[in-house]
């Protein structure tokens, strides 16, 4: 199976306490890039969250949110530290004694100061199981994405193979006849010259062009890595960096058939091939 690097999932969690929402967005990257946010009460968790998303994200930049909220009922209650507040009350008469003067200590200021104002935090142990269940429902849902994306990329790659594969099977009958063509083509050359010329070092001359111009190689070459790539995309897996090395051998073939060529309808057929080869680049680059 084949896995594209583009994709999105939510997963929506509901209980007593409050509701938990991931959302995981994937696009294509070199590598593995993961971008993590997660509330602050839920700092603690971002190693296994880390862990689990690189389990089955292989390839990618991957951006994963949670969002949290509290439900009323249990929502945490404030308190005020009054041993804290008698304390500051004392130190703010014992300021005002010592520098003779009156300046109330306002309660806000009071209120202000760390550590009197409390809450009771929310005790997420017992969220830890629920809350992760429903991230590895949203991986689940990703891979299915991207597993669904994949097939369509496999789909669009394997059409561009059967387009070059055709215009392969057009050139391949070409070649004696253009072998011949360029042979007849110097031999006019020479008579046209009404020079006297050895045959058999006109025959070396015609065997050394036809070589320089002959494409079979190419083309042989071509068929090749094209079978190559329809034997991965059905074999499946983590196949982007592999299909993305075939497109350059691919192009680097075809340029070969293009600067080689001095037949037109070769030289079309070679331009065509690259611009399907570099369709499939494009396609390939968001391939895991």
């Amino acid at each position: 199976m084949i896995y594209s690097m583009t994709a999105f999932a939510r997963a929506h969690l509901q209980q007593d306490w409050g509701q938990a929402v991931w959302e995981i967005r994937t696009v294509n990257h070199r590598y593995l890039d993961i971008s993590l946010r997660l509330p602050d009460l839920f700092r603690e968790w971002e190693p296994v969250v880390r862990e689990m998303l690189a389990g089955q994200l292989h390839r990618g930049k991957v951006e994963c949110q949670l969002r949290f909220s509290q439900s009323d009922q249990i929502c945490p209650s404030l308190q005020v530290n009054m041993a804290l507040v008698d304390q500051l009350v004392q130190a703010c008469i014992q300021v005002e004694s010592r520098m003779k003067t009156h300046s109330p200590c306002k309660a806000t200021d009071i209120l202000r100061w760390p550590d009197v104002l409390q809450t009771n935090s929310l005790d997420i142990a017992p969220l830890r199981t629920p809350v992760l269940n429903a991230l590895k429902q949203c991986l689940s849902d990703l891979t299915t994405m991207r597993a669904r994306e994949g097939a369509a990329l496999s789909s669009a790659i394997l059409h561009r193979l059967t387009s070059i594969q055709s215009e392969i099977n057009t050139l391949s009958p070409r070649l004696p006849v253009f072998v011949e063509t360029v042979r007849q083509k110097l031999k006019a050359k020479v008579a046209d010259l009404q020079i006297g010329c050895d045959p058999l070092r006109l025959e070396q001359e015609v065997v050394l062009l036809t070589q320089k111009a002959d494409v079979s190689e190419e083309i042989d070459r071509l068929q090749t890595h094209v079978k190559e790539v329809r034997h991965w995309l059905e074999k499946g897996g983590e196949l982007g960096r592999k299909l993305d090395f075939l497109m350059q051998e691919l192009n680097r073939e075809a340029n070969t058939l293009t600067s080689k060529s001095t037949d037109p309808d070769i030289t079309r057929s070679a331009v065509e091939i690259k611009v399907l080869i570099e369709q499939m680049r494009e396609q390939i680059q968001n391939i895991v």
